[in-house]
């Protein structure tokens, strides 16, 4: 039995249930106290896996784990800061004064003092756990900031959380400091700003708001404000997110504390409203909305290269794409290459779960194969185009193990990895992947049409698009000319809801015969069939036809040559204008082997291993 194992089964002994072992802090059912509660959701024991510690914030029951022998998996190592200088100079006490922060304010957030230069700087430390973690140094004369080097990103006062069921989040720390002076003990700051392409602070402090039941996003009221908080409440979830409407003139909370007082912000906290997800609206209150239509036209989705397809559908978070198609005609190969290109075009991010790809490390092949546009069998590409091509794809895919096909299961981890990772696409392929519950009493009518309103809910609520592969039923050949007709979405097996609830619905239809000969590296013709589009300004039906190179995987429009993506990404690497921000292979972190790409990115269901 491996340590890992009996640190789960000493976990288990004390009574404490869904140990992740993987994973260090996390939150979960007290069993001293649980079956007593009336809030039987709130998971008030904190346990820390890596200590073999624990402790309930409700009946304050603490132990721990002798001999405890945890194997932690190894993670990427940060720099630490060093200790600050704690006695404060009169300039940045003067300096703080002037921000209405009073000195008790400064001893609980242990603000200290470091020198830069020739100039004494404010040193704003980091604490996880009362461990120092990083620090980030600012001047008093001028704005400027600069975090340690290699640190680990964390939120600011990030340890007030722990036992709390809401916190606020703020843009600055000394928002957050202002808050803690007005009596609000439990507000936190992102450590960089409204830099909604740096997140990662998320993704390390995950567990701290994972059950939270409100999160108050006082961030600041300026356009990267804007959407710094409208990310926030995407990957934190809408519906425990509630916002702050400052008084005119305040852009923080720290604005407001030097021009209303301490009740100022009592005020504007008390006020919060919750995120409108449920809430009636009248036409009124999208005023803003329509004359920003009027100004700057209407909302513009993604477009991924092809020329003539670009015409006819454009991609955008929040939507359901249902894509269908006789039985090998491409329907999921033409999916990985829409993925693809959607990833490094446009910097998204996917969650894949695919049985017609299964297993993982022969998707990981057909993914680095569209990529590179070469042959792996075959041996067109080197051992460095397949480590290459596989760095790239790590920063953009999670692939889902196959252990819970529930629904309930899919979407659990998918709302985690929006919160973790930021990812705003879910593939479900095919759609007979997903297992009705056991004691269902609803017909298949019935359950289609509640799973796809579940499906809607999860990608309106947390802005993902999801893509979804559904087989036809059997139609007959036509005796003429000896083809199946081209699939539309009422062809679809169990229910015309698929083409009801579907946002974009795509067809795929493989023109068999058209290929010259047997050594022809190219494939039948492929024809992409748009037959659904909701909102005219996402595109129009339509057809595109492509050519397939079968060796490859890859598509390119009819007449038109194939593009490598890779060979564009490694371009832009080397210093050509990039849409989306791509690290060179050589910055990247070390690879594993060849052998090993069972372990590309493999995620089980319900308990992911991130």
């Amino acid at each position: 039995m491996s340590a890992n194992s009996k640190l789960y089964d000493s976990f288990e002994a004390a009574g404490i249930q869904n140990v992740n072992i993987k994973r260090n802090n996390q939150k979960l059912h007290c069993p001293n106290c649980h079956n007593e509660r009336k809030n039987k959701r709130d998971r008030s024991l904190w346990l820390s896996a890596q200590k073999g510690t624990w402790k309930c914030f409700h009946c304050d029951w603490t132990g721990g784990v002798k001999n405890s022998q945890y194997v932690a998996e190894k993670k990427k190592e940060y720099a630490r800061p060093a200790s600050v200088e704690l006695n404060l100079s009169e300039d940045i006490i003067r300096y703080f004064s002037g921000r209405g922060i009073e000195s008790r304010v400064l001893q609980y957030f242990k603000i200290g003092e470091t020198r830069v230069g020739s100039e004494n700087w404010i040193g704003l430390p980091f604490y996880r756990d009362k461990e120092l973690v990083n620090m980030k140094k600012r001047p008093t004369t001028h704005k400027d900031f600069r975090m340690v080097a290699d640190a680990e990103l964390i939120f600011f006062n990030l340890d007030c959380i722990v036992g709390r069921n809401d916190c606020i989040i703020t843009e600055g720390e000394i928002d957050a400091m202002s808050l803690y002076q007005c009596g609000f003990f439990g507000a936190v700051s992102v450590p960089n700003g409204a830099n909604t392409g740096q997140m990662e602070y998320l993704d390390n402090c995950y567990d701290y708001f994972q059950d939270l039941d409100k999160i108050i996003l006082c961030v600041d009221n300026d356009e990267k404000g804007l959407e710094l908080r409208e990310e926030l409440a995407r990957r934190l979830g809408r519906g425990k997110c509630w916002f702050v409407e400052y008084p005119e003139g305040c852009k923080d909370a720290n604005d407001v504390l030097l021009k209303h007082g301490e009740q100022g912000v009592k005020d504007l906290i008390k006020s919060a409203y919750p995120h409108p997800v449920d809430n009636i609206n009248t036409p009124g209150d999208y005023l803003a909305e329509v004359m920003d239509f009027y100004h700057n036209g209407f909302p513009k989705g993604d477009t991924i290269g092809f020329t003539g397809l670009d015409e006819l559908v454009s991609f955008r978070p929040g939507e359901l794409v249902i894509i269908t198609g006789w039985p090998n005609s491409g329907k999921s190969n033409f999916l990985d290459q829409i993925l693809i290109r959607l990833a490094f075009r446009h910097g998204w991010k996917h969650a894949v779960i695919s049985r017609e790809q299964w297993p993982h490390p022969i998707h990981a092949t057909k993914l680095v194969q569209i990529l590179s546009g070469q042959n792996l069998r075959s041996r067109e590409m080197s051992p460095p185009t397949i480590k290459n091509a596989i760095s790239h794809l790590n920063k953009h895919f999670f692939l889902y193990g196959i252990k819970d096909m529930s629904l309930k299961g899919i979407l659990e981890t998918a709302k985690q990895l929006v919160i973790q990772h930021g990812i705003k696409s879910l593939t479900i392929d095919p759609w007979s992947t997903i297992a009705p519950p056991s004691d269902s009493k609803l017909s298949k009518l019935e359950y289609t049409n509640e799973a796809l309103r579940q499906i809607c809910d999860f990608k309106d609520m947390y802005g993902v698009m999801v893509f979804l592969v559904a087989h036809p039923q059997k139609l007959p050949v036509d005796q003429k000319t000896g083809k199946r007709p081209m699939c539309e979405l009422t062809h679809i097996s169990g229910s015309q809801d698929f083409e009801n609830f579907a946002d974009i619905g795509i067809s795929v239809y493989r023109n068999k015969g058209t290929r010259a000969e047997k050594t022809d590296p190219l494939g039948d013709t492929v024809t992409v069939n748009i037959v659904k589009v909701r909102n005219f300004f996402n595109g129009t039906q339509g057809s595109q036809t492509f050519d397939y190179n079968y060796r490859a995987g890859t598509y390119a429009e009819e007449h038109i040559p194939f593009e490598c993506e890779l060979d564009r990404i490694t371009k832009q690497s080397a210093g050509v204008q990039s849409a989306i921000p791509i690290t060179p292979a050589a910055e990247s972190p070390k690879l594993r082997e060849v052998g090993e790409l069972t372990e590309f990115r493999h995620l089980p269901l319900r308990e992911p291993n991130f």
